[in-house]
């Protein structure tokens, strides 16, 4: 089991935005070096919050669908509305960042989306060091919150409790994984393999949790505006005429997940370059939007708004 415990370890690390490549780290002053210091995330403050989690009628915990960062800050209690307010054109930002990094790796996502992620074997060390080379590289636009900071509208503090939340709730969702008491040495060697295995895939889906979000994202939204942009891509007349065919079909779908698999069949229609200008043209084509569409309300016990506004000097993170 010795290997297991190394991917899961280097699974948590990737977790907490700590995974460092076995090369000398790039420079702070390139965009990988930004993106790797913004992965360095403080160590989180010791203040009461409201969970983002909830729990079915089962009491299992319920998914987050989203960006993390971006559920945690709305249940931060050191951020007050006003500097949520102020954030936005950051988050739109830093989304910008994160949908242009999915887009250059559509690769890595159709691959691991494809079935890598769910059938790969701990015991194939080359595969899994193949998928902790796509993770790097779809963590590279670095976390919401410290790119906040970088740009003077969180200070550490208010990061910090944001971690907070966001480790409470990938706790919560290991521990239905590997429950909390268990000895996984114990267990009978197929159900330790399993366990290994489903807290890593765990790990990998929240690690790279933000390129996987703006890849259903994108698919989403191709699924309603992909069939105006095929026609002017750079691609055969005979593949251009294969998506548009397959496209027709995504208007046929019932559900949403039926939808996401047609729309995804009729851009595998295209060759791959296409696919990505496809991608690329349907993001550009979105405009200014709602960075907190489809999140929960926010408590109302954010302590952040009873305290007084900060006086012009004091400019926009909250003071303490």
């Amino acid at each position: 089991m010795k290997s297991h415990v190394i991917v899961t370890t280097l699974m948590l690390a990737c977790t907490a935005g700590l995974v460092q490549a076995q090369v000398a780290q790039p420079s702070p002053r390139t965009a990988p070096g930004r993106a790797n210091l913004r992965n360095q995330l403080p160590k989180p403050v010791n203040v009461p919050f409201e969970p983002m989690w909830k729990k079915d009628e089962q009491g299992k915990v319920l998914p987050i669908d989203g960006h993390y960062d971006l559920h945690a800050l709305r249940n931060n209690p050191t951020v007050s509305d006003e500097t949520l307010a102020k954030c936005e054109s950051g988050i739109r930002e830093w989304l910008a960042e994160v949908d242009r990094v999915t887009i250059d790796n559509l690769d890595f996502l159709e691959k691991l989306e494809g079935g890598l992620l769910d059938n790969f074997k701990l015991s194939d060390a080359g595969q899994i060091r193949v998928i902790s080379e796509m993770m790097q590289q779809l963590m590279s636009a670095g976390n919401a919150n410290r790119f906040l900071n970088e740009k003077g509208l969180l200070d550490m503090q208010q990061i910090g409790v944001s971690q907070q939340i966001i480790n409470d709730y990938q706790q919560q969702r290991m521990q239905e994984v590997r429950p909390a008491g268990v000895n996984q040495q114990s267990l009978p060697k197929e159900e330790q393999e399993k366990m290994a295995a489903d807290v890593s895939r765990l790990l990998y889906r929240m690690s790279a949790n933000d390129t996987f979000v703006a890849y259903h994202r994108l698919i989403n939204e191709a699924s309603t505006k992909l069939g105006g942009v095929i026609d002017g891509l750079d691609a055969p007349a005979d593949a251009k005429a294969k998506a548009q065919a397959a496209f027709s079909e995504v208007s046929k779908a019932g559900d949403a997940p039926a939808k996401a698999s047609a729309t995804k069949a009729a851009l595998a229609a295209l060759p791959f370059d296409a696919r990505r200008s496809a991608l690329e043209k349907i993001a550009a084509s979105r405009g200014s939007w709602d960075v907190w569409q489809g999140l929960p309300a926010r408590p109302a016990n954010i302590t952040a708004n009873q305290r007084p506004a900060p006086s012009a000097a004091e400019n926009s993170p909250d003071k303490r």
